[in-house]
């Protein structure tokens, strides 16, 4: 009797003649309880890294949206520290700017709102014209619901749905500073209106931080900041004018400088992240691996086998290769594809209602999620081919008989 007639009659061997030609699936389905925790660990591994990094770039989205989208339409200019009002030549240069199509003296000011991970800021523009206050919105794209801020002894504001959404208001109810949770705004104001344009910015009709000046005595002949809409097609030509004119009297926020800021802010959060994710990448890879190997090492027997029915070594290599690779791809789908039902209940429980976005897809997250599988192949199939090398199927059949 032959060696291969001496192993055909058995189980196994007739188990794997029913499988012509190989496939790797079938493999897997066959044996879904010794895959099981390669699969479930693979897969969840894929859909945490997966969370981590859409909420960060979330946090990082957030964050820029809040300080950069209003500069798409407009900069503005405000006295250098420890001055309260714009010196006449700043005011006359930047009158002067050819790239400029309207300049409104204002106020600039801030509200807070809860982000992601603590508090953060947006822009409130309070025109020293309250009439102003239309023309400014229209320039940004602006639509109202309710009605605008106008002149009168009260306080009156208009904010971003988002913001109210956030800070738990709406129409009709007031925010103070000490009262409302991380207010920065000075005073008590009224909120009058809304709009739904994603730009976080608000408009009030009078600044209750320059009216305390001006109960102080401290006044002056020009305004405490100037707020520019260029003119179409001018918004960069007028930046890089603006960055031209002198420092020590004024503060200059354009796009460009405001970007450069936040990106030196948010560097060190990137790079920790990445290390982060790096050694969570690294670890679950070689333990995925770890498991995969011994996996293959129960096999020993089946491949043996599989070499006396005369297949080669090179039929043995890439059928390992076919089955490390198509487990690894169908758990990084599986675990992508989780990881957004995971996002989608986390955003509508908990960050919808407070106005907060969440980014689903990111591009980070797709090629930090697509290196656990390339890991895996790599890590696991290393070890698994050399050891296949130096492997010799005659004793493994020895040892059956």
């Amino acid at each position: 009797m032959t060696l291969f007639a001496s192993f055909k009659k058995t189980k196994l061997v007739s188990s794997l003649i029913k499988i012509a030609p190989f496939s790797s699936p079938k493999y897997f389905l066959r044996n879904t309880k010794r895959a099981a925790a390669v699969i479930f660990v693979l897969t969840l591994s894929v859909a945490i890294v997966s969370f981590i990094t859409s909420m960060v770039d979330s946090v990082i989205a957030d964050a820029k949206k809040a300080n950069l989208k209003p500069l798409e339409y407009m900069s503005y200019v405000t006295p250098a520290s420890g001055e309260v009002f714009l010196k006449d030549a700043a005011v006359v240069e930047i009158n002067n700017i050819d790239m400029i199509d309207k300049v409104y003296s204002v106020t600039i000011q801030h509200t807070g709102f809860t982000s992601l991970i603590g508090s953060a800021s947006s822009l409130v523009v309070i025109p020293n014209n309250v009439r102003d206050i239309s023309q400014i919105m229209g320039s940004m794209g602006i639509e109202a619901a309710g009605r605008l801020p106008q002149e009168g002894d009260s306080y009156e504001i208009i904010m971003n749905e988002r913001l109210l959404k956030n800070k738990g208001l709406k129409i009709g109810d007031f925010i103070e500073n000490g009262i409302n949770g991380n207010e920065t705004l000075s005073g008590r104001y009224k909120i009058v209106g809304s709009f739904s344009k994603d730009i976080m910015v608000s408009f009030a009709n009078k600044s209750a931080h320059l009216e305390s000046l001006k109960q102080n005595g401290m006044t002056g002949d020009n305004p405490t900041g100037l707020l520019l809409i260029p003119k179409a097609g001018q918004l960069e030509k007028m930046n890089d004018r603006l960055e031209t004119i002198n420092r020590k009297d004024t503060t200059v926020v354009t796009y460009s400088s405001q970007n450069k800021i936040r990106d030196d802010e948010l560097a060190s959060l990137n790079r920790i992240l990445s290390l982060v994710v790096f050694a969570v990448l690294l670890i679950l890879s070689i333990s995925i691996s770890a498991m995969i190997y011994v996996l293959y090492l129960s096999r020993n027997e089946e491949f043996g086998i599989i070499h006396a029915m005369g297949y080669q070594k090179s039929f043995i290599r890439d059928l390992i290769l076919k089955e490390i690779i198509s487990l690894s791809a169908v758990c990084w789908i599986c675990g992508y594809v989780f990881s957004f039902v995971i996002l989608a209940i986390f955003n509508q429980s908990l960050l919808a209602p407070k106005g907060q976005t969440l980014y689903f897809f990111t591009f980070s997250g797709l090629v930090y999620t697509l290196m656990i599988p390339v890991f895996v192949v790599i890590c696991a199939a290393v070890p698994i081919l050399r050891r296949l090398k130096k492997w010799d199927p005659i004793t493994v059949i020895e040892r059956r008989e």
